[in-house]
């Protein structure tokens, strides 16, 4: 016999769950990259964009480089660069099903994330590519 499990479907069922978040935790949440923002990506070393494709189905795939491989264009603008790996393109297959994106910045050592969230689109300006 397997024991029912009862599920959440709503916005407010998630609030009979979970209380409100904190005053502060909902000042964190901006519609542009800071002066904050901006120093946490050039301190960081790794990125895990997540996308997912027309039928939802979510993937996450770790980048990496050196600090300052993703630079900041202006408030709204992150180009996260391409690097040669397995030719799987599963992420850029995703962005030009559902431009809906994630990223996930990590810094070691510190104990704090930096998420941004928006759309993205895939580019082969050669001005921007030079970067």
């Amino acid at each position: 016999m397997s024991a029912a499990t009862e599920t959440v479907g709503s916005h407010q069922g998630l609030r009979a769950v979970y209380r409100q978040p904190a005053a502060r935790a909902a000042q964190k949440v901006l519609d542009h990259l800071d002066e904050h923002c901006r120093n946490f990506i050039a301190l960081s070393p790794l990125c895990v964009p997540s996308s997912a494709n027309a039928e939802g189905q979510a993937d996450a795939s770790p980048r990496g480089d050196p600090p300052g491989f993703v630079q900041v264009l202006d408030e709204r603008t992150l180009p996260l660069p391409g690097r040669p790996g397995n030719n799987q393109v599963d992420s850029l297959q995703n962005i030009v099903e559902n431009p809906g994106v994630g990223l996930l910045f990590l810094v070691p050592g510190m104990h704090e994330t930096l998420r941004v969230k928006g759309k993205a689109r895939i580019a082969t300006d050669p001005g921007l590519l030079s970067r």
